[in-house]
């Protein structure tokens, strides 16, 4: 009987660790305004998960936003079908854990054809020394790659300023 319930729980803890194979483990790193932070992130069965990041603003000026967008690491012009999105509506991106609002994000692809997501919080900008975690969702099933570049970046927009919209925001992708 013990032996059956050592099995049992074995097997739950392999088939638990399957299904987060894809998520990147949360990391944090420091930046500021005009840098680019990029990682390779090297994926596995399901092929589809959360990347979960920690900047620091190390700069002068505060964030309203922050961009991630897929890249090809080697150059070649694969990956452009890897995207950022809501997997079937009902991941949409976390601030510090709290689900984002629809209104205040937005995923389109590059004129290269690779995916990005920008995420809005104009009204409670990160300021110099202050951190942010952020949370999107990756989807790589099309293709299945072992591996994908994300790049990510901090984005100043005029604190509480109108211009601060969905179509003025869509308007800085292209």
């Amino acid at each position: 009987m013990r032996s059956m319930l050592l099995i049992s729980s074995l097997l739950v803890l392999l088939v638990a660790s399957f299904a987060v194979a894809h998520d990147e483990p949360p990391f944090s790193f420091s930046t500021q305004l005009g840098e680019t932070y990029t990682l390779t992130h090297e994926d596995a069965a399901p092929f589809k998960g959360l990347v979960t990041a920690t900047p620091t603003n190390s700069g002068t000026e505060p964030w309203a936003a922050f961009t991630f967008q897929i890249f090809d690491p080697m150059g070649t012009g694969m990956y452009t079908d890897v995207y950022f999105g809501t997997g079937d509506g009902d991941i949409y991106p976390m601030i510090n854990g709290v689900t984002v609002d629809p209104g205040n994000f937005v995923i389109d692809t590059t004129t290269e054809g690779y995916s990005r997501i920008m995420i809005l919080f104009p009204e409670t900008p990160v300021y110099p020394g202050e951190s942010i975690t952020l949370t999107v969702y990756t989807d790589n099933t099309a293709s299945e790659h072992s591996f994908f570049g994300v790049m990510m970046w901090p984005t100043s927009l005029e604190v509480g300023a109108e211009e601060t919209s969905l179509s003025s925001v869509k308007a800085l992708f292209r």
